[in-house]
């Protein structure tokens, strides 16, 4: 067994000691694996979450902590922000050797759009902290982090909206960025019926535009559109609901008839 796969054992295995050992022993903490995985000691160390083993690794002043794995190019911070670990994502942020904005080759991700498109808010609030200008970095496809924040999963996320404010908080964030359909943040929002999200860009560029009085009304406009709409909607479930009880009814008074017709 190579000296890298022994550390990588030690890594899988959670001990700490054998860890230490190894590196002791000259292993290479940038090494990577020759598995059909392709992973390096830091992106494992990640992924089990061990902040012993991690520091362990961060104490290596060679090591390289902006290392892709070889199958989908992605490094430990990338990896620890897609799955929402925010005690790695912290640890990983303060090491000054980090690249925050390190992105894919493939698909040009960044650690701060995983953790958008995911909705991990915590995440987003400390890579953002870390590096502001994330905000405006654009993916393959053209998207932003808070683009890709309408994409995201978990509906309370969106709905609470922190997720988004942290992102909107950076004084430089440029929310006339278009992807390569030609679509802003506040389309994808308006796309995605996401009322909270639309109001608090809305909001954030009326503070940009002193001179646009017609953005609170618009964001009036849309409040009561939105709620026009759960109205419909509520009307139309329950006519649906009338229609069906008057259905079975219906069906009912046909099967007492024809078992009157028969006595």
């Amino acid at each position: 067994m190579s000296s890298v796969a022994s550390l990588c054992c030690a890594i899988k295995n959670g001990n700490v000691d054998e860890v230490k050992a190894q590196l002791n022993a000259g292993a290479d903490p940038n090494g990577q694996t020759s598995d059909w995985h392709k992973t390096r000691p830091l992106i494992l160390a990640a992924a089990s979450g061990r902040r012993d083993i991690i520091q362990a690794l961060l104490s290596c002043t060679q090591l390289d902590l902006n290392l892709p794995d070889g199958l989908f190019g992605n490094t430990a911070l990338m990896d620890a922000s897609h799955t929402g670990n925010t005690d790695v994502v912290k640890l990983l942020a303060e090491d000054k050797r980090i690249n925050v904005d390190f992105r894919t080759e493939r698909s040009g991700m960044t650690a701060l759009m995983q953790a958008a498109r995911y909705g991990h808010t915590k995440v987003v609030e400390i890579l953002v902290r870390a590096s502001p200008g994330g905000v405006n970095l654009q993916s393959g496809g053209g998207c932003t982090p808070l683009m890709l924040v309408c994409l995201a999963p978990n509906q309370a996320v969106l709905n609470d909206g922190e997720i988004v404010k942290s992102m909107l908080s950076v004084p430089e964030i440029d929310l006339n960025i278009k992807d390569n359909q030609g679509k802003t943040a506040l389309d994808w929002a308006r796309d995605k019926e996401l009322f909270m999200i639309e109001k608090l860009i809305l909001e954030r560029a009326n503070a940009n535009l002193p001179t646009a009085e017609s953005l609170p009304t618009e964001i009036q406009v849309r409040e009561l559109q939105e709620k026009l709409k759960k109205s419909e909607e509520a009307n139309r479930s329950l006519r649906l609901s009338i229609e069906e009880l008057t259905l079975r009814v219906k069906e009912q008074d046909l099967k007492i008839h024809s078992l009157k017709t028969r006595n």
